[in-house]
């Protein structure tokens, strides 16, 4: 039993070196603006996923995911999506597109019980513009310098459920100061030793005190 313990755990530890040498080793950075992403598994291996991919001189694509389980299962997939992505993301530079062709391949590969939350933008560095498509995901909070915010919410359903769902676009343009927060529902869906889950309002709280400091 011993033996059979640590084989497994050796494998969970290798797997886990896999899927984190599937996220981006570099952080894309000018004078003028900057992209940071942090992954920290609830287990030794998870589902959630989030990728800076160099499209051209101009332009980055920006995805976060999270992986319908947990575990070894919820990290195949995700590894599924990360290269089914990078692909259409090559091929055409609409997000809506990008999420069409991504939700087509994880539903002829899965089953219809795996699915997952999804948003895909392309960020143009000279024009600053970000053009997105939120498959279902957590609504990514872009802040303002004035104090406002709003949400990134124009897109579709999840990927994986409806081979035929219909995927829309929309475009924010990002103004000197603002920043965008993308998340996961590890975050909003934390809870505390009094069982209170963290929340989006908390979540939006804790940026708005940000834009203060």
């Amino acid at each position: 039993e011993i033996i059979e313990k640590q084989r497994m755990e050796e494998e969970l530890f290798l797997a886990r070196e896999i899927q984190q040498n599937l996220l981006p080793c570099d952080h894309p950075e000018n004078e003028n603006f900057e992209l940071v992403g942090y992954n920290l598994p609830s287990r030794e291996v998870g589902g959630d996923y989030y990728d800076f991919i160099s499209l051209d001189e101009h332009r980055i694509g920006i995805a976060i995911g999270d992986i319908s389980g947990k575990g070894i299962p919820a990290a195949m997939l995700m590894s599924n999506l990360q290269a089914a992505l990078r692909i259409s993301a090559l091929q055409t530079q609409n997000t809506s597109k990008v999420i069409k062709q991504l939700n087509i391949h994880i539903t002829r590969t899965t089953s219809p019980e795996k699915f997952a939350t999804f948003f895909y933008s392309v960020f143009d560095i000279h024009n600053f513009t970000l053009e997105y498509t939120n498959a279902g995901h957590n609504f990514p909070i872009l802040w303002h310098r004035s104090g406002t915010y709003s949400s990134l919410r124009q897109g579709g359903i999840v990927i994986g459920v409806m081979k035929d769902a219909v995927y829309r676009s929309n475009r924010v343009t990002l103004k000197p100061g603002d920043f965008l927060v993308m998340y996961t529902d590890g975050v909003t869906e934390a809870v505390n030793p009094y069982d209170e889950v963290f929340g989006e309002q908390r979540l939006i709280h804790v940026l708005g005190k940000t834009t203060q400091q």
